[in-house]
């Protein structure tokens, strides 16, 4: 269970001076995401990683806010914003962050659904697989 207090530590993690305790609070965003499928929209950790991407200063926090959303969470609108202007304007590591975070705003723009179609005789008499 996510708690308030948990949040609001993850959070002041987040903002904190020292880069390895933002590199530990983005790695706890990650991992919650990382353990429970229902999470991939959670308002509170959609915020967070929001707060990631704009990092001031470490790169690690910020990659790993692109790798929670190009593989677990949907993010919200204010991401697409955020998203929008790194993929225009960030010229770090020779714009291969705004190259990902163009990708991120491409999969987000057409959001897939995993459907679960059994196997089995489908009516032509052949396996479906």
């Amino acid at each position: 269970v996510l708690t308030d207090q948990y949040i609001k530590n993850l959070e002041a993690y987040l903002n904190s001076p020292s880069e390895d305790l933002r590199k530990t609070a983005a790695q706890e965003v990650l991992k919650r995401l990382d353990e429970d499928r229902t999470r991939y929209n959670d308002a509170a950790l959609n915020a967070l990683i929001n707060k990631m991407l704009q990092d001031p200063s470490c790169h690690k926090v910020k990659a790993t806010a692109l790798t929670a959303l190009d593989t677990l969470a949907q993010g919200n609108d204010n991401t697409v914003k955020i998203l929008s202007d790194m993929a225009q304007n960030d010229k770090s590591r020779n714009g291969a962050d705004a190259a990902t975070a163009a990708s991120i705003l491409m999969k987000m723009s057409s959001p897939t659904k995993l459907v679960d179609v059994p196997k089995g005789n489908n009516p032509s008499g052949g396996m479906i697989e």
